[in-house]
């Protein structure tokens, strides 16, 4: 994923005598916009052998795909990312079907779906890959403002298969989100030849299973990053303000965040139909939630 997105014309304003904090560097920010529903999915070709000769499949499915003499279209609106292509499989060239209504070779492709989780719950997730052939890397990053952060700075849950169909182990990670916030959510798929298979599904902290992410995803088209200046403080956190566009039945926030300690303050204002927007702020000097 390129991890980049969008924004509209409220503007939150956020903290005033709030906490001590310290920073002594930089740090990110995301201002989230106008968004809809579902993931986003970018396909690129798989060319075997030639690939697995340039790339590990770890390797490839952590960025190698991602060129773009190698892009071949982007679908939006998608909620299911599970597939099963094991018949008809041609075995002298490759096997042409159908991979979330886009007409591909299922035999050798790739495919990146990206966007933001937003739990309804707070609590831990468990994000499951069943089967895969050959690769599958699901990523959920800590919070909004990883989207503008350098990577080596952020906080992400990775679970990763390397297997093919008959493979019965089945790889998982548990990761603690909070109802209402969005996260960067990552899911790259590549098929090196042959059977094409990915089974994913994530347990929300009720135990339930959820086979696709319907009402759970969405992806936003505009984003604003930006930095919080370096700041000591012994009394108060200066004001800042973060503005913010979202469209119809989307939710909205914008994340500032600091490197010594950690608060979250939030305030919320609605603007057009079904549109909620929210700002949280971090310091790094205890805690204070409201």
């Amino acid at each position: 994923m390129q991890f980049k997105y969008p924004l509209i014309a409220s503007v939150v304003t956020l903290f005033g005598k709030l906490a001590t904090a310290h920073s002594e560097t930089d740090t990110c920010t995301a201002t989230l916009g106008s968004c809809t529903d579902g993931l986003q999915a970018r396909f690129f070709k798989y060319i075997y052998p030639d690939y697995a000769y340039e790339y590990s499949d770890k390797d490839y499915v952590t960025y190698g795909y991602d060129r773009e003499d190698r892009f071949i279209t982007t679908l939006t609106g998608i909620t299911d990312v599970n597939f099963f292509h094991f018949y008809n499989i041609n075995q002298n060239g490759p096997t042409w079907g159908e991979i979330n209504g886009l007409n591909i070779t299922t035999s050798n492709f790739t495919v990146e779906y990206s966007g933001w989780f937003t739990p309804k719950e707070t609590g831990e997730h468990i994000f499951t890959i069943g089967q895969t052939d050959d690769a599958t890397r699901i990523e959920i990053m800590e919070d909004s403002s990883s989207y503008c952060c350098d990577s080596s700075t952020t906080n992400s849950t990775v679970v990763e298969s390397y297997q093919i169909y008959n493979n019965p182990t089945v790889h998982e990670q548990s990761v603690y989100l909070q109802s209402g916030v969005s996260y960067p959510l990552k899911i790259v798929y590549f098929n090196k030849d042959s059977v094409g298979i990915q089974t994913v599904h994530f347990t929300d902290p009720s135990g339930v299973v959820h086979n696709n992410f319907d009402g759970y995803a969405k992806y936003f088209n505009d984003i604003v990053c930006g930095k919080t200046p370096a700041h000591t403080s012994t009394s108060e956190l200066p004001e800042s303000s973060a503005t913010v566009t979202s469209g119809v039945g989307c939710s909205t926030s914008a994340t500032v965040s600091s490197t010594s300690g950690s608060y979250e303050s939030s305030s919320t204002v609605t603007s057009g139909v079904g549109c909620s927007t929210s700002a949280t702020v971090s310091s790094t000097s205890g805690s204070y939630e409201s």
